[in-house]
């Protein structure tokens, strides 16, 4: 270690030099480090993540104005980083440096394993504060800009490649754009995220020049389909198709909120092309509405493939369990367990509602692309509306044609409106068990 101190009387203003040509140092130890009246180095989670890490690094100047590099190897991977600061004439500091690792483990740094692995990434910053202090204060008057390339990064097993990435930060405010140009993923995303304000808000739109799903889902782990559940049922049927690809012009969204129980706006994209062998779909608009009340939550999707509404004033948690109590309520054949807890707050409430409705339109080219066993009409109508007192239950049914493997087709199929839930329970209950059994055996039975 070389260290030399000048003007020393005067410690903010003091010039300080150091150079640490070699040191091995256990980061989570750091936190057992006594400093002077009984202070303790206070060492978070994620910097703890480093562990034993061999240190190069030096600093030459003041406090106030200084160049700094570090280089570390640990077992998060390499980094190498600089900072420089320079105060001008009207006090203002001004920050400029870069940080690069070509081998950062994300996985570790993140926990999230199954989503990230590894990545090569470089970014440059340079920005301004109002004073030559750094402090937290100090900080919150950042206003900067940064430049990053990401050479690689892995995504669910798959290497996104050729990644660049800019923004600028102001009053939290933050505007930026992510370019990929990876031989399967060939986009572009411009985004603002405000957090002036108690909940967060994003805007900001997306150009999916093409995007090839099935090369990239081949770099992609395996799916067991009796166990997929979220985003590995949407792989596995990805994987079902080895051709498949799909681009749209224009994805826009305006959201605030940090959960589906506040969030206000809306999501959408326009001229979408899906892709498969000889096969493709396109569908001139997609649209996604939220909007939120407090107790009372309403989602709409809009497109040329149908039409859906859901309106309820149960928790967005517990729509499940509650669709799932109403079920065992009415089909105590076919669904045998519900959430005792849902039970007993059904019975105590009687406020709460939940509505939905389902209008389908050209649906014939995404089945045939992406569940092609599977037949539905155009022009299906589905009405369900059930809440606490049951007095308004109902689910209403009108489908002109649905079909299963070429097995079984049902024609002109319509379920009337339930009225009072204790007089129709038993009777559709014994109507969808024999519903399902005929379903079981046409698909057992041999094509002809």
């Amino acid at each position: 270690i070389l260290m030399s101190f000048k003007n020393v009387t005067d410690f903010k203003h003091a010039d300080i030099t150091l150079e640490l040509d070699s040191s091995n140092v256990n980061v989570p130890e750091l936190a057992n480090f006594t400093l002077p009246k009984g202070k303790t180095i206070p060492i978070n989670k994620t910097v703890a993540k480093f562990g034993n890490t061999s240190l190069k690094c030096s600093f030459a100047g003041t406090l106030s104005e200084f160049d700094a590099s570090v280089d570390a190897v640990s077992g998060l991977g390499t980094l190498f980083a600089n900072l420089g600061t320079v105060v001008d004439n009207d006090g203002r500091m001004h920050l400029e440096g870069s940080v690069a690792s070509p081998n950062l483990n994300l996985a570790k740094l993140t926990g999230k394993s199954k989503i990230l692995n590894s990545s090569d990434v470089f970014v440059s910053f340079d920005g301004d504060m109002a004073s030559s202090t750094l402090d937290a204060e100090n900080f919150q008057t950042l206003e900067a800009h940064l430049d990053g390339d990401i050479q690689y990064i892995d995504l669910y097993g798959y290497r996104l490649r050729n990644t660049s990435i800019n923004g600028e930060y102001k009053d939290r405010l933050y505007n930026g754009t992510i370019v990929s140009h990876d031989p399967n993923v060939d986009c572009d995303i411009l985004a603002q995220v405000d957090l002036t304000d108690k909940l967060p808000a994003i805007q900001g739109n997306i150009s999916l020049d093409h995007f090839n799903a099935s090369n990239v889902a081949k770099k992609m782990h395996n799916v067991d389909s009796a166990t997929a559940k979220g985003f590995d049922k949407l792989l596995y049927a990805v994987k079902q198709n080895p051709n498949l690809s799909f681009s749209f012009d224009n994805f826009m969204i305006a959201m605030r909120g940090n959960n589906l129980e506040n969030l206000n706006g809306y999501a959408g994209c326009d001229n979408i092309v899906i892709r498969s062998n000889d096969d493709s779909l396109s569908n001139d608009r997609l649209r996604i509405t939220a909007i939120n009340s407090g107790n009372d939550h309403k989602f709409i999707l809009s497109s040329g493939i149908a039409n859906a509404t859901v309106e309820t004033s149960y928790p967005i948690t517990e729509v499940k369990n509650t669709l799932q109590a109403f079920a065992h309520i009415y089909f105590p054949t076919l669904v045998h367990d519900a959430p005792k807890h849902t039970l007993n707050a059904l019975a105590d409430n009687k406020d709460g509602f939940l509505k939905a409705h389902l209008t389908t339109y050209r649906t014939y080219n995404i089945t045939r692309l992406l569940m092609p066993n599977v037949f539905i009409a155009p022009n299906c109508n589905v009405d369900l509306a059930i809440s606490d007192d049951h007095a308004m239950d109902k689910l209403d049914a009108e489908i002109p044609f649905f079909g299963i493997r070429n097995k079984m087709f049902i024609y002109d199929f319509e379920l009337i409106e339930m009225e009072e839930a204790q007089e129709t329970a038993g009777f559709l209950d014994v109507y969808f068990l024999i519903f399902y059994m005929a379903v079981l055996l046409s698909l057992q039975m041999p094509k002809r």
